[in-house]
């Protein structure tokens, strides 16, 4: 569905590509160089909007960005998989460390039968009866922008899935049978660039449920969830917030500060360590994609530099937005 979506809105979809580099001058980019089974493409237009996640094309244009905490350490990256044959009668779901199965974690580390830095016991309840998701492997010391570290990541998170399997079957009550069904195909990355935008989101915004005038996402919530970059303790407080307090994501964070036709969306938009870790979430990050790719098309149909809206055009997208996109522009 989402594929005809596309097509019938004119899209057209290169697949098995991703971008190798960039070609900016005085704050425009012109074009964007891509690599593909077919060698190098070229693609000019007169916007672009950077979703790859790790800012890549604000990276390549040589736009300023920053990495990670202060020391430069970032949260682990995790290899998610999917197991079959448990109980739903008995099993327990979302985080289900009870401070028995903790304890009994903390002797499988210490004894080498689960690998250090794993440690949280955190398993979601599947679609289907009887599935579970599992979100327990932990490769800590790792950039996603790294291919060295993405494949250290996606080897040791695979060696770690047999041994949380039989941490699972010996331990947790419903899991006694439970088994691989599947598991992802790369080493997912929770932090990585972040750009310095018009506007740097911080995690004082979203405590305080900040309404910002020129929002591209609004109503998102979230906890604040820093998955520790140096050990098997799953989150590090630091900054409570009220759950049902929702927040908005500005226009400026958006916008790379040196460019003039970027606009970037996912958890690379411009904010603080701490705030990045509550925006950073998939369903947030669909928001930021719905918003930059309304103020793009509206920039386009009206001449303007799509990091250069007024705050006209932008009430426009938010009305846009809130009466459904599709069709409407």
């Amino acid at each position: 569905m989402l594929i005809d979506m596309l097509t019938d809105a004119g899209a057209e979809l290169l697949l098995h590509s991703f971008v190798t580099g960039v070609d900016a001058t005085d704050g425009r980019i012109s074009q964007v160089r891509i690599h593909t089974k077919s060698g190098e493409i070229a693609i000019a237009a007169e916007t672009f909007l950077d979703c790859t996640g790790d800012g890549d094309v604000n990276a390549l244009a040589g736009v300023p960005f920053d990495m990670g905490r202060e020391d430069g350490l970032m949260q682990p990256m995790t290899v998610e998989f999917m197991i079959g044959g448990v109980d739903n009668s008995r099993a327990a779901f979302a985080g289900i460390g009870t401070p028995a199965l903790n304890a009994k974690m903390q002797e499988y580390l210490a004894d080498g039968r689960v690998a250090f830095p794993v440690g949280s016991i955190i398993v979601i309840e599947g679609v289907n009866l009887g599935t579970a998701f599992v979100n327990m492997t932990n490769v800590i010391h790792v950039d996603a922008t790294n291919v060295f570290d993405q494949t250290r990541a996606k080897l040791e998170a695979r060696r770690q899935i047999p041994q949380i399997v039989r941490f699972l079957r010996e331990n947790a009550e419903g899991y006694e049978n439970c088994y691989v069904l599947a598991s992802a195909a790369y080493a997912g990355a929770r932090e990585s660039r972040r750009i310095r935008g018009r506007y740097t989101v911080t995690a004082s915004d979203i405590q305080a449920g900040t309404r910002f005038d020129d929002w591209l996402v609004d109503g998102a919530t979230y906890p604040f969830g820093i998955h520790n970059p140096e050990g098997t303790v799953g989150i590090v407080k630091g900054c409570p917030r009220d759950s049902k307090l929702r927040y908005t994501l500005p226009y400026r964070s958006f916008t790379p500060e040196e460019m003039k036709n970027l606009l970037v969306a996912g958890r690379c938009i411009s904010g603080d360590h701490y705030a990045h870790s509550s925006y950073r979430v998939m369903p947030i990050c669909f928001a930021m994609g719905e918003g930059v790719g309304t103020a793009a098309a509206l920039a386009l149909r009206d001449g303007t530099d799509a990091a250069a809206l007024s705050m006209e055009q932008i009430h426009e997208v938010q009305k846009l937005i809130k009466e459904g996109i599709y069709g409407n522009l």
